[in-house]
Formats: structure tokens, sequence, C-alpha cells
């Protein structure tokens, strides 16, 4: 992922309503199911928590 895709997901996540392409929804989405994975492999404690981010596509 470029730095501006990592920003746009932060600003997401701060709450800023972000409007993006579905490809790039779905990179950061597998992004985020790879990271899970690789958690529950290595018994890490997940924190269950939802973002009031607001990204639209």
């Amino acid at each position: 992922m470029t730095e501006k895709g990592i920003e746009v997901v932060m600003n997401a996540l701060a709450g800023t309503p972000t409007v993006v392409t579905a490809d790039f929804a779905n990179e950061v989405e597998q992004i985020l199911r790879e990271k899970i994975q690789i958690e529950k492999e290595n018994g890490g404690n997940r924190h269950e928590s939802r973002s009031k981010s607001k990204i639209h596509y």
C-alpha cells in the first residue's frame, strides 16, 4: 500500500468521510484479514473494537 493509501485509511479511521474505489476497499480488507489471520496463528489477542470510520465506495 502506498503512503497516500495509508493516509486515506488513517483519515477514515479518524472519522473523516472518505470515498474510495471498490478495488482500494478490497485491498484494505485483504490486508486486515491477513493481519488477523497472522495474529490468530501466533496466538495473539485480537482487539475487538469497531471504528466509526466512514469509508464509502
